[in-house]
């Protein structure tokens, strides 16, 4: 009998234009035109090129330690950035911000990862990241159970 096979579309970004460059040519050669087109190009802090999407399982590797200043600065400076992925509504606190000191951005990609969460479904959305932990031991811890019902979470 044979087995059953799933399709499971993927949603790439690199802000390395040879990676994103390589690797949309290595699916078009393979044929594969329209996965390539589930790609983007750009830095995943200041450009958010899956805005409107939500996702049931996600995968990241940010960088660590590296400075995201210059995206603090496309995005209008800590007093003028309004990306809701960052400042968000928590406890009360109109202005919970999720912003991290300029020299370590590890912390937004995971609260980018979270804007991008599904509501409302039974499995709702997992996550899996790989830290160094500077983002959770340097002031600027997440509670996750603030935003995952489900309790579970690991280290």
């Amino acid at each position: 009998m044979p087995r059953e096979t799933s399709f499971i579309p993927v949603r790439f970004r690199s802000c390395r234009i040879v990676t994103y460059a390589i690797t949309k040519a290595d699916l078009l050669l393979q044929g594969e035109g329209g996965e390539a087109e589930n790609m983007a190009y750009g830095s995943t802090l200041s450009q958010d090129g899956f805005r409107s999407h939500r996702f049931d399982f996600m995968l990241s590797n940010p960088p660590y330690g590296k400075s995201w200043k210059t995206d603090l600065e496309r995005m209008g400076g800590k007093d003028g950035i309004n990306d809701s992925r960052f400042l968000i509504t928590h406890g009360g606190d109109a202005e919970f911000s999720l912003l991290p000191r300029s020299s370590d951005g590890q912390l937004l990609f995971l609260a980018n990862k979270l804007s991008k969460m599904k509501e409302g479904t039974p499995l709702g959305s997992r996550i899996a990241e790989v830290h160094n932990g500077s983002s959770l031991f340097r002031g600027a811890l997440v509670r996750y159970n603030d935003w995952a019902p489900s309790n579970q979470f690991s280290a």
